[in-house]
């Protein structure tokens, strides 16, 4: 893959990444209201129902996914600076540029992918 096409996903792998540090950065912030909130004016909830642990679980199941996608995007940029990005990590052959347009941050193949 030549060097101007290599900067382009690097940029935009950037931006990805700015975007969801953002959104993670806000989840996390939410998740003390979420965790104490309890629709009562005690702390103790006098009702299961009075918790909202299905959208605290929610929340923190989104935080965990965006964080395993910070690392994989921060992966994708790592391997455009070493001269590795658009090579499949399993096999060694490239990736296909329309994969790559999808998922920027695939460190591998379809195939691979699909075997996985």
């Amino acid at each position: 893959m030549d060097a101007a096409k290599v900067a382009s996903y690097r940029k935009k792998l950037v931006a990805m990444r700015v975007r969801l540090a953002g959104e993670f950065a806000q989840l996390v912030e939410k998740i003390p209201d979420h965790a104490s909130a309890t629709g009562d004016i005690s702390a103790a909830p006098t009702h299961l129902g009075d918790m909202d642990s299905e959208g605290l679980d929610a929340e923190i199941e989104v935080l965990h996914t965006e964080e395993d996608m910070i690392n994989a995007i921060d992966d994708a940029i790592r391997r455009t600076d070493d001269g590795t990005f658009g090579i499949c990590e399993n096999c060694g052959k490239p990736i296909a540029p329309a994969r790559l347009e999808a998922i920027p941050y695939t460190p591998c193949c379809i195939d691979c992918a699909r075997s996985q």
